[in-house]
């Protein structure tokens, strides 16, 4: 599981900067998009149903990987997609420590 869960990190990572480099987004986009991507887990949820109704003989297997890996995402996203856009200037001075890093007093 923590294979699919770096490869599945990295795959958005990279996917998100050469997708906004193509379309000549602003650096600080190209740069944090793919943290900012991290917690998606909806989908993931009702593709593993799918399959588990597909594939009933490893569908419990499927689920308990995909679920498994949403717990991750969904402990480290928020972290990560607040980190990503205070590095990309888009969270106002004022939500700031004194040390330039995001606040988290959501």
């Amino acid at each position: 599981m923590p294979g699919n869960t770096i490869t599945r990190l990295a795959g958005k990572a990279l996917g998100a900067h050469f997708g906004t480099k193509l379309v000549k987004e602003k650096k600080s986009v190209q740069k944090y998009l793919g943290l900012g991507l991290v917690p998606q887990a909806g989908v993931a949820i009702g593709i593993s149903i799918a399959v588990e109704a597909a594939l009933p003989e490893i569908g419990a297997v499927i689920i308990t990987i995909v679920l498994s890996s949403v717990i991750v995402y969904e402990l480290v996203g928020p972290y990560l997609t607040k980190t990503a856009l205070a590095l990309a200037g888009e969270i106002p001075k004022k939500n700031m420590d004194k040390e330039g890093r995001p606040s988290f007093n959501f």
